[in-house]
């Protein structure tokens, strides 16, 4: 009985072993991945861009609305007949917009207040406003 415990442990020992460098074996021929690069976004940074459309010898909308320091680019599209120039002293900016022309102009950081547009060629009717309100402030019945 004394031999057959030491020749099944001597077995089981043995076949152990032989796990085990197999085991080791595989585990050395898997290849290792690198970790999974993180890949971080970042914010939009880009300005927005708001369509100002001319029709009619009129900005459509005539009034913007931003936040205190935004910046953004207005692509005006003029799809009128005639040329149009985007003129406003207030953010100085003046750019002639051909007849079914599209122009981007860019505009701020702003503070607070309101900032008067006019299209110089048809200034009765084509006027707008870029308005920047600020808390607990009724930018929309301040006027220049």
């Amino acid at each position: 009985m004394k031999d057959n415990t030491a020749v099944l442990f001597t077995t089981f020992v043995a076949v152990l072993s032989l796990l085990l460098v197999l085991a080791g074996k595989s585990f050395a021929d898997t290849e290792v991945l690198p970790p999974p690069k993180v890949i971080v976004q970042s914010p939009d940074t880009r300005p927005r861009s708001i369509i100002v459309i001319i029709k009619d010898h009129r900005f459509e909308p005539e009034q913007i609305t931003l936040i205190p320091g935004e910046k953004v680019i207005l692509h005006i599209v003029n799809k009128d007949d005639s040329v149009e120039e985007f003129e406003s002293r207030y953010l100085k900016r003046e750019k002639i917009i051909p007849a079914g022309g599209v122009v981007d102009i860019a505009v701020g950081p702003l503070k607070p207040g309101v900032y008067d547009f006019i299209g110089e060629y048809h200034a009765d009717t084509c006027q707008g406003r870029v308005v920047v309100p600020q808390p607990g402030w009724n930018a929309y019945q301040q006027s220049r």
